[in-house]
């Protein structure tokens, strides 16, 4: 059986301190995730703690070749990181000029917020920052009802209609769309979730 990460609050994978939330923030592991879930006999019950996880109104979806561990690293081994990597220092250093995160770019040109996390093990918290190269925003709504689409459906051109949109809204336990009313958001992520570019 393949091996399905369904931690929604951040990828255990990745070493402390970081926490990323890679259901919400990292397109290549949702990718993955979906098309191993899909063959999982009890897909439909662990969708369901997924999508109840998935919370916010606007986030942004990392979309460039780095792994979420390979991004963690480089966050950690950032020349501003150096005298950061204690719990204390870390809050101290991102309070300093009085806002609650800081941003780095990475070798890849991608730029990340950092934030104080809410697990003391795990104190930096990490995503993709506003307008980043290799990221695009959404609504956290679009991204639970394309996930629940490619799980319930797949996805490909020939596989849509507004009836199973409305499906896929249900199980996300959002309300339907109303007369012909379609989701441009929604049908923009699936785009994004049937390529794979990892």
């Amino acid at each position: 059986m393949n091996f399905v990460n369904t931690n929604i609050a951040f990828n255990p994978e990745i070493p402390p301190p970081i926490a990323l939330c890679c259901w919400k923030h990292h397109l290549n592991f949702v990718i993955t995730n979906i098309d191993n879930l899909t063959l999982m006999p009890d897909k439909l019950d662990i969708a369901v703690d997924i999508l109840d996880g998935i919370g916010g109104t606007l986030l942004d979806m990392y979309t460039g070749d780095l792994s979420p561990t390979r991004i963690a690293e480089e966050i950690v081994d950032h020349p501003q990181m150096c005298h950061q990597l204690c719990p204390d220092t870390f809050s101290d250093w991102i309070s300093l000029h009085g806002k609650e995160y800081r941003c780095l770019t990475i070798g890849d040109g991608s730029r990340w917020a950092l934030r104080v996390g809410h697990y003391p093990e795990r104190y930096i918290h990490i995503h993709p920052g506003r307008n980043s190269p290799n990221t695009f925003r959404f609504r956290s709504a679009n991204l639970k009802v394309a996930i629940a689409y490619r799980i319930l459906f797949g996805w490909t051109e020939t596989n849509y209609s507004h009836s199973m949109l409305n499906r896929a809204r249900e199980f996300a336990k959002l309300p339907p769309l109303e007369g012909k009313i379609e989701s441009d958001g929604t049908v923009k992520i699936l785009n994004y979730l049937s390529v794979k570019n990892h």
